[in-house]
């Protein structure tokens, strides 16, 4: 089965459901392996790189399992938008990279992520408007201490939101099936790490010059524990142009990690 046939030639069912078993998959693999290298991890050393004190309940784990496969559910129908735009002309997907070139496909790449990055601060912020916030995005604040299982927990139009970066790119681009499943497996890698609830960044990242444009667990922690603030996902870019960090973010991540390493 090539990637060729699957996006042009499949039936439309076959499709979609192919496409929520490897995001199905491709969640349970990178969240069970945090939740089982960290959260039953009985390390004291891993214990220290813990972001926020206690666990979350089991019921609320259950809960946020549950609304993260019906937004994989929710993406893989939306999945199909790729096969509609295609077949009308509306988007332009290719499957020799040769027709492009290599350079092509790595700008491709990383303007996903730059694109994805800037959709995925404003219209997390929009979320954050007292209206949207109590009706829809309040469901996924409902981990104030999230675990991996958090990681895609949102109210069914939530999910269709986060998914819209995917119809936008695909209308914007000349894209090569391979990129986007990249793109998404680093979205979803970003996610479950956001979530996490450990700090796995090395210290002093948060204040390091390069290094310090990259998103760490904690923010992301944070804006579960704070609610208004840190809406940033890959870049901290955002969060500095429009000054929503949490004030003691830089403080908070560094008494995670300089305690663990000098525990270490």
């Amino acid at each position: 089965m090539t990637l060729q046939w699957l996006v042009l030639e499949s039936p439309l069912l076959l499709f979609a459901m192919l496409v929520f078993v490897y995001q199905w998959l491709r969640f349970m693999l990178l969240a069970g392996l945090g939740y089982r290298l960290l959260w039953q991890s009985d390390s004291t050393w891993i214990a220290r790189l813990r972001i926020q004190p206690g666990s979350p309940t089991s019921r609320q784990m259950q809960r946020d399992f549950a609304l993260t496969t019906l937004t994989l559910v929710i993406f893989s129908a939306m999945t199909l938008f790729v096969r509609v735009a295609q077949e009308q002309g509306w988007a332009r997907l290719y499957f020799d990279i040769a027709d492009y070139g290599w350079p092509y496909f790595l700008f491709s790449l990383i303007f996903m992520f730059i694109l994805h990055d800037a959709y995925f601060y404003w219209s997390h912020r929009l979320l954050h408007v007292k209206w949207l916030m109590r009706r829809i995005h309040r469901v996924h604040h409902r981990s104030h201490n999230p675990s991996p299982w958090s990681s895609f927990a949102f109210h069914p139009l939530e999910a269709v939101i986060q998914y819209g970066i995917v119809p936008l790119v695909v209308l914007l681009l000349p894209l090569h099936p391979l990129a986007i499943i990249i793109f998404a497996l680093g979205m979803t890698v970003i996610t479950v790490i956001g979530h996490i609830g450990y700090e796995l960044y090395p210290a002093g990242m948060t204040r390091h010059p390069v290094l310090g444009l990259l998103n760490t667990s904690t923010h992301h922690n944070m804006h579960h524990r704070y609610v208004h603030c840190n809406y940033g996902l890959y870049f901290n870019l955002w969060d500095r142009l429009m000054d929503t960090n949490h004030h003691r973010y830089h403080e908070t991540f560094d008494a995670i990690r300089y305690d663990s390493s000098r525990a270490g």
